[in-house]
């Protein structure tokens, strides 16, 4: 059965009401959850999280990410580029991104 962020932040937030320090949480995340456990960095920053208030289990929402990044003209203008030069830099495939973007944008 794999676990899921929700389910190790939880494990998290409540090994922390129990007054446990980061290094005692990993390791008995490690222990709970064995090779599928978060690392410790990943621990540790939860940990982090939830010591200065954070309350919700789940992701931030990102600002300033397109939500809409991936789309088939994206993904098919992105293909185009590569396959005409498979040297093309990501420069210039954002660039090509950006003006699809803002063509779509107007219409």
């Amino acid at each position: 059965m794999e676990s899921t962020k929700c389910e190790y932040r939880t494990a998290i937030k409540f090994l922390l009401k129990e007054r446990g320090k980061a290094t005692e949480i990993h390791q008995r995340l490690v222990a709970m959850y064995g090779d599928s456990a978060p690392n410790y960095c990943t621990a540790t920053r939860w940990f982090n999280e939830f010591t200065r208030g954070h309350q919700s289990l789940e992701d931030d929402f990102w600002y300033g990410r397109l939500s809409d990044a991936v789309n088939p003209i994206s993904i098919a203008t992105t293909e185009k580029l590569i396959m005409a030069n498979q040297k093309v830099k990501m420069s210039e495939i954002a660039k090509r991104l950006q003006v699809i973007a803002g063509s779509i944008e107007k219409t």
